[in-house]
């Protein structure tokens, strides 16, 4: 059972909140099988992408060969391109790196677009299995995936950064 709490946002009712845990990762400097790795060492049952467009260069991680590596390990794959960072914003912050700056224009769009609904729907799926939010930057606090962590944790999710 979902309730709509004081963030505006539904909270799962039926899962204690102590339970409920999202952990973000990135692939930055990583290869395939050390990501698939830390994964299951975690014991993630789902990865949620966060990236607005699904497709790397580097080998392995665009959307189709992913999720059939993570199918092949029993990890459940979801894109949301709502939650991406969209290319304007992206190609401003690689120049400036003023992260503070690429937080407040995600924050515009993701209330300026149905983001804020798809949220709605990563939280129910995060909430039934244990999930990591990804994207590409290796460090979470240079990523817009901590921002949707940080929304996800005023639901009551532990957010743990590998």
């Amino acid at each position: 059972m979902f309730s709509l709490n004081g963030n505006g946002f539904y909270a799962n009712l039926e899962k204690p909140t102590q339970d409920k845990e999202i952990m973000t990762l990135g692939y930055e400097g990583r290869t395939l099988d050390q990501f698939i790795e830390i994964l299951l060492n975690n014991k993630i049952e789902q990865l949620i992408d966060v990236r607005e467009i699904a497709f790397s260069r580097k080998n392995g991680f665009s959307k189709t060969a992913l999720a059939e590596k993570l199918k092949a390990n029993n990890i459940v794959y979801r894109h949301f391109p709502q939650l991406g960072t969209p290319k304007d914003i992206r190609e401003e912050y690689y120049k400036s790196h003023n992260f503070s700056d690429l937080a407040e224009k995600f924050e515009v769009r993701f209330q300026t677009t149905g983001a804020k609904e798809v949220l709605f729907d990563a939280i129910g799926l995060a909430s039934i299995r244990k999930s990591a939010l990804m994207c590409f930057e290796r460090s979470a606090s240079k990523c817009h995936r901590s921002i949707i962590a940080k929304k996800m944790a005023s639901e009551g999710f532990k957010v743990t950064n590998l």
